[in-house]
């Protein structure tokens, strides 16, 4: 089973190697975390700060949700055009079909 660790775990590994220069093989033996993803969360907290570590699990950064709501939203106006766009079709058919015949 995968072992899942909460942010406060997660910052407090980090801030071992980074503020309180332990060497990270030792914060790693010591946390009984693998090396590469201490590094991995080593990178992250220099990137993103402590937005990098959102709880358990995974889960999108700010920016990340950011995208995925231009893209919902750019879904649903497509959406919206394209049933605007059959009722026209539509009405153009019939109002076609009156006028020739």
């Amino acid at each position: 089973m995968r072992r899942s660790y909460n942010k406060e775990f997660k910052i407090l590994a980090v801030k071992l190697v980074i503020e309180d220069n332990m060497p990270e093989e030792e914060v790693s033996r010591a946390m009984i975390v693998h090396y590469n993803s201490l590094y991995r969360r080593i990178g992250k907290y220099e990137k993103y700060g402590e937005s990098a570590f959102p709880g358990y699990g995974t889960a999108l950064y700010s920016y990340q949700y950011e995208i995925k709501n231009r893209i919902k939203k750019g879904a649903r106006n497509s959406k919206k055009y394209h049933n605007v766009s059959k009722k026209l079709m539509f009405d153009y058919y019939i109002l076609y079909h009156i006028i020739m015949f």
